[in-house]
C-alpha cells in the first residue's frame, strides 16, 4: 500500500502512521544457526519495507529506503506488534524496543519519481515460504478486495497521528518481547 505524510492531523505534513498487526510464527534464523527448521511455524521469515515508487527505475526496480525482518519486531504476549514509521525529527520518544514498539524511517525520498510527491512511501510485507496449515498467509488472498477477511489480523491496520499523540500512549516496557516466537 502507499502511504503518504500529508494526510493526517498535522496540516504540515509531520503525520507518522503506527501500524499494528500480528505477526506469523518464525523460527530463529538471525544468528545463522546451523538448522533452520520451521516445523510447527506459520513461516520461514517476514519481513516489512518501504520502498520509493514501483516504477521509479525500470531498469533497478523500486528503491529501498528501510525494512524491518521478523526478529527486529517487539511482539507483545500476544505476538502483535507495533511499527511507527516516520521522518527521524518526527519519531516519537517511545518508539523503541524498550517500549514495545520497532521504529522505520519514512525517508525523504518519497516516490522517486522526478517531479514526483516527496512524502509518499510503499509500504510492502513480505511472508516467505508460509506453511500450508497457515489459513491467514498472504498467498491465500486471491481476491482483490479480500485481504482483511483471508489475513485477519496478520494484515496490520495503519493510523495516521501526529508524535505527540502516540507520546500520549506512554511506554510500555513489559510487552518488549523481541526474537522469534
Amino acid at each position: 500500500t502507499y502511504l503518504d505524510r500529508a494526510l493526517g492531523p498535522d496540516a504540515a505534513g509531520h503525520n507518522i502512521v503506527v501500524l499494528r498487526g500480528k505477526g506469523p510464527t518464525h523460527p530463529h534464523t538471525f544468528d545463522r544457526d546451523p538448522i533452520n527448521d520451521f516445523a510447527g511455524k506459520q513461516v520461514r521469515y517476514w519481513s516489512i519495507c518501504n520502498y520509493g515508487s514501483t516504477i521509479a527505475n525500470p531498469y533497478l526496480g523500486p528503491v529501498n529506503t528501510a525494512c524491518l525482518f521478523d526478529e527486529q519486531l517487539p511482539l507483545d504476549a500476544d505476538g502483535y506488534y507495533t511499527i511507527v514509521v516516520s521522518l527521524p525529527e518526527d519519531r516519537p520518544s517511545n518508539a523503541t524496543p524498550r517500549c514495545g514498539v520497532a521504529w522505520m524511517d519514512w525517508s525523504r525520498q518519497g516516490d522517486g519519481v522526478p517531479g514526483g510527491h516527496d512524502k509518499l512511501i510503499n509500504l510492502t510485507i513480505r511472508q516467505l515460504l508460509a506453511d500450508g496449515s497457515f489459513a491467514q498467509a498472504f498467498d491465500k488472498i486471491l481476491t482483490p478486495g479480500t485481504e482483511r477477511q483471508v489475513a485477519a489480523e496478520y494484515l496490520p491496520e495503519a493510523t495516521y497521528m501526529t508524535s505527540g499523540h502516540f507520546e500520549a500512549r506512554g511506554c510500555s516496557p513489559a510487552q518488549a518481547n523481541v526474537g522469534a516466537r
